[in-house]
């Protein structure tokens, strides 16, 4: 492949080397550092004049600021050298959860897009991004990559009868879209978890009503008033608190449920429902997302979680410490997808095939 560079960032590194070797593409040489001063160094140590310039770096690894900061300074020097197009290639976007407006938040996705276009980007590559809408804070072209092929392929071939004993289960409503996108392409079953909110007696009156039921008397007046803050009932006998509760609509029993969603963080909530799917009959449970960051004590719960059989991801971000940390883990490799957009982008022919296939 003729005037083109493949540039990595710190973050996955692992990642640029396989798409390089698919390419027959060596990785192009760049001194990532920092100053004495603690600042972001960045140099291009070969002529990119004219060139098609592809910067990979992925965000939900440690020192993900400085990762981005990391990226922006690549993709400045390399529009500065008079590189003749400069593709930011993130296989997970960084920020991408902080995308809508939430009481006095910032916009976050869409203060990143920005700072991208600013220093020079000319077209953006991701994967399964977290929402839609993040393709709209960016004013270049998006081309937004899907796992689904490589999860598909796995699965055919490693669950036996699977269309018989698969059922997809979006843990909440927000990743319905998602799941039953993977549904359709096995062609199995679809359910949802969603929560349900409800009244329920905790306070000093409950345990009166058992007392009374006994046969000793309540003396004194009840007063019961409503504390708007806290969304809940309070009084001298009673305790009214809002309850969440789990409800799974479809049906799990006797089936693998393969929770999906588009990134595994603090894993509470996939813990809350593989606990729920197994108590409704469940016989495993996989949970299947495109990237695994597992902060804090993921790693921990996902372990301890007996309802939890396997965690399906890829290698969007690095996963070589998760792999020797948590047994359950199953890592896809990702690369041939992105060698082969990046072939297509810089030949200018469509993508749009990998979004069904896989090249290899």
């Amino acid at each position: 492949m003729r005037n083109i560079k493949i540039y990595s960032g710190s973050s996955n590194p692992g990642l640029v080397e396989r798409v390089c070797k698919f390419l027959s593409v060596p990785t192009a040489s760049v001194k990532l550092g920092r100053f004495a001063n603690a600042e972001t160094q960045v140099e291009v140590r070969q002529s990119v004049r004219n060139e098609d310039v592809f910067i990979f770096q992925s965000g939900g690894c440690r020192n993900v600021n400085d990762h981005v900061l990391e990226l922006i300074v690549m993709i400045n020097a390399c529009k500065v050298a008079s590189a003749k197009r400069v593709v930011a290639v993130m296989p997970y976007m960084p920020y991408s959860k902080q995308c809508k407006k939430k009481s006095r938040s910032g916009v976050t996705a869409q203060l990143i897009a920005a700072m991208l276009k600013k220093a020079g980007v000319s077209h953006i590559l991701s994967m399964d991004l977290h929402a839609e809408q993040i393709e709209g804070f960016f004013d270049v072209p998006v081309d937004n990559l899907m796992a689904g092929p490589l999860i598909v392929k796995y699965l055919t071939e490693n669950l036996h009868d699977f269309r018989d004993r698969a059922v997809v289960v979006s843990k909440n409503a927000g990743g319905v879209k998602r799941a039953t996108a993977l549904a359709d392409r096995l062609g199995v079953a679809f359910a949802v978890i969603h929560k349900e909110q409800h009244l329920e007696n905790v306070g000093v009156g409950a345990a009166a009503a058992d007392e009374g039921a006994a046969g000793e008397e309540d003396s004194g007046p009840k007063t019961v008033s409503y504390d708007p803050a806290k969304g809940k009932e309070k009084g001298d006998k009673d305790r009214m608190e809002t309850v969440p509760s789990l409800v799974l609509a479809g049906r799990v029993e006797g089936k693998v449920a393969l929770i999906v969603d588009d990134m595994l963080d603090t894993a509470s909530s996939y813990v809350q429902a593989a606990n729920h799917c197994k108590a409704n009959g469940a016989t495993q449970v996989f949970v299947v997302v495109t990237h695994n960051i597992m902060s804090g004590k993921a790693v921990k719960l996902v372990n301890e979680c007996a309802s939890i059989d396997r965690v399906i991801t890829t290698n969007s971000i690095p996963q070589d410490e998760h792999v020797a940390k948590c047994p359950k883990l199953v890592v896809l490799d990702a690369s041939p997808i992105f060698a082969e957009a990046v072939r297509r982008i810089h030949n200018a022919e469509s993508i749009s095939w990998l979004f069904n296939n896989i090249p290899f």
